[in-house]
């Protein structure tokens, strides 16, 4: 066999991309520490919030359309932990002074509270794939694009994202990314990525 004969057909169309079947959207931290006028992006550390209040309908809507189409959904929620974050993310980031576990902090915002049966996972860092279920339970989805949607497009959608892809070679995942916000969100999307 030729090798221009084994190489796979490029699947361009959206459609295709997104079937239902082989699609799970990826909610990517949406707690109420960073997306809640009284989280402590707002309170605390003086994020505006003019940003992440769009976000929240247009993730719901995201979320609402998933449900009604069949996608598989994962819901990603990030807890700061002393004894399960990396020493990296405690030597930047000091003693955990959010999303806390068992704390209202850390609670996912209630337009977006998953369902019973959906998927919840906890992660300690920013990407949801590191020291996680995520690749696991998606493999056994059979899983092979995921649309994600969330708050920071650069950091912790942004790093989940780029962890996907970097899968892709191995016949894993395309990415697509939805409404995330921050500078990434407003500039551009990812490399290769395309923004719904």
């Amino acid at each position: 066999m030729e090798l221009a004969d084994r190489i796979p057909d490029r699947v361009t169309e959206l459609a295709e991309q997104i079937e239902p079947g082989h699609t799970a959207l990826v909610l990517v931290d949406l707690q109420n520490d960073f997306a809640h006028d009284d989280g402590v992006f707002v309170k605390e550390w003086q994020k505006t919030n003019r940003w992440i209040k769009p976000i929240i309908p247009c993730c719901q809507r995201l979320l609402t359309a998933a449900r009604d189409g069949g996608i598989a959904v994962v819901h990603l929620r990030i807890i700061n932990d002393i004894l399960k974050n990396p020493v990296s993310w405690h030597n930047f980031w000091g003693p955990p002074g959010c999303v806390i576990e068992g704390t209202w902090a850390a609670q996912f915002v209630g337009e977006v509270l998953p369902l019973d049966g959906e998927i919840v996972i906890t992660k300690y860092t920013y990407d949801g794939f590191v020291d996680t279920p995520l690749d696991s339970v998606l493999k056994k989805l059979g899983v092979k694009t995921l649309v994600f949607a969330g708050i920071d497009s650069d950091v912790c959608v942004r790093d989940t994202a780029a962890h996907g892809f970097s899968l892709s070679p191995l016949n894993r995942y395309g990415v697509r990314i939805s409404c995330a916000l921050g500078p990434m969100a407003i500039i551009r999307p990812l490399p290769r990525c395309s923004v719904l």
